[in-house]
């Protein structure tokens, strides 16, 4: 029993350090989303997003999967695209 439980651990301990390499590589990543400024409140609206026409599409992707989407959240509502799967 000890000799599958020496050779389980050989399997996982080069798992383990892919795993730390690539956690590693995220905290390590530059920080590029720069603080925005705060000009002037044109409109009375606290806690409101709104997108128009939004585009997405991953870089390899030939088709895009949310085109010309526009939508407004409100403070307290909850938004979410549901894919053909039932996931988020």
């Amino acid at each position: 029993m000890s000799f599958l439980m020496l050779a389980m651990i050989f399997m996982m301990l080069p798992r383990a350090d892919v795993s730390a390499n690539r956690i590693n590589e995220v905290i390590d990543t530059e920080i590029t989303i720069k603080n925005g400024k705060i000009n002037e409140d044109k409109t009375n609206e606290k806690g409101t997003v709104e997108f128009k026409n939004v585009s997405f599409k991953y870089p390899d992707a030939d088709e895009y999967l949310l085109k010309n989407i526009s939508f407004k959240a409100n403070t307290g509502e909850t938004v979410a695209f549901i894919g053909s799967t039932g996931s988020r």
